[in-house]
């Protein structure tokens, strides 16, 4: 009996650090890999001040910001799904912007592997 307990303990352990979930007492996977994104692609031009934008996988959050290593963030909004469409317009014509979307994973954010540029309509 104490044998299987502890095999159960043991595997207990290996699901829960190596598999991952989100608590203690739950087993859904958590999901760490960070989403790919999609559009505005990278370089385009011409993208209206409202533009929506698109990734693949998981995100739960979106920077943008018109310096590249996000030192200044324009916009930073909560998002769920695969796309998200700025409610207010940005705010220079003609302006590149930098964007990336991540997911929080609880441990602060894990960032796509890269991040995207546009630029605005002149």
């Amino acid at each position: 009996m104490k044998l299987l307990s502890f095999i159960i303990l043991l595997l207990s352990i290996f699901s829960y650090n190596f598999i991952g979930c989100d608590s203690v007492s739950d087993s859904k996977p958590v999901n760490n890999s960070p989403p790919s994104l999609i559009s505005p692609a990278d370089r385009d031009s011409n993208i209206s001040l409202t533009p929506t934008f698109t990734w693949s996988g998981t995100a739960n959050k979106l920077e943008i910001a018109t310096i590249s290593n996000f030192s200044t963030v324009e916009v930073s909004a909560d998002v769920s799904g695969t796309s998200y469409t700025l409610p207010n317009p940005l705010q220079h014509h003609g302006t590149y912007y930098y964007w990336r979307a991540g997911i929080n994973n609880g441990n602060g954010i894990t960032w796509a592997t890269n991040y995207y540029t546009f630029k605005t309509v002149p």
